[in-house]
C-alpha cells in the first residue's frame, strides 16, 4: 500500500482534519435533508439515515483518532472508505455494461467520467486515510515498512 506524507501540500495531519471536517459537515446536512424528506418510503428514509449518522460518527473518529493520534479510532474511516472504493467500482463497471446498450438513456457517457472521478478521490482519500493509520500505528508499535509515496 502507499504511504503518502502530505495532503494537498499540507502535512497528512492537516488533510486528515480537512477531510473529517468536511465529511461530518457533510453528513450534519445529508442528516437533515434526510429528516426533511417526508415523500419517500419510510424504510428507505430509515436506512439512510442510518447511513449518514454511521458517516458521520465515523467522521468523528477520524478526527478523534487524528487528536490522540490512536490508529483504532481511524480504523471505522478507513473501512467505510474501503467499502466506498469497493461500490464506486462496481458502480463504474455496470454503468459500463449499460452503456454499451444502445437503447439505454438512463447511463450516459459523462456518468461514467463523474464516476471514474469520484473512484479517484476516493482513492486518494483512502491513501490518505490508509497512511494516517499506518503513521499511528507505527507510532504506537515503533514498525515502520512499506512504500512512500510523497505528494
Amino acid at each position: 500500500m502507499f504511504d503518502a506524507q502530505k495532503c494537498l501540500c499540507l502535512s497528512i495531519e492537516k488533510g486528515g482534519y480537512l477531510i473529517g471536517y468536511f465529511n461530518c459537515l457533510a453528513s450534519i446536512i445529508l442528516i437533515f435533508l434526510i429528516i426533511f424528506n417526508f415523500g419517500n418510503d419510510f424504510f428507505a428514509l430509515i436506512c439512510s439515515l442510518i447511513g449518514a449518522v454511521i458517516y458521520f460518527i465515523s467522521s468523528y473518529f477520524l478526527i478523534t483518532g487524528i487528536k490522540s493520534r490512536s490508529h483504532i479510532y481511524v480504523q471505522p474511516f478507513r473501512f467505510l472508505c474501503f467499502i466506498g472504493f469497493i461500490a464506486i467500482t462496481f458502480v463504474i463497471v455496470f454503468s459500463i455494461i449499460q452503456l454499451k446498450d444502445d437503447d439505454n438513456e438512463t447511463i450516459k457517457f459523462y456518468h461514467v467520467i463523474l464516476e471514474i472521478i469520484a473512484l479517484i478521490v476516493e482513492t486518494y482519500i483512502l491513501i490518505i486515510v490508509a497512511s494516517l493509520h499506518k503513521r499511528f500505528k507505527s507510532e504506537m508499535f515503533g514498525a515502520r515498512s512499506g512504500y512512500v509515496l510523497s505528494y
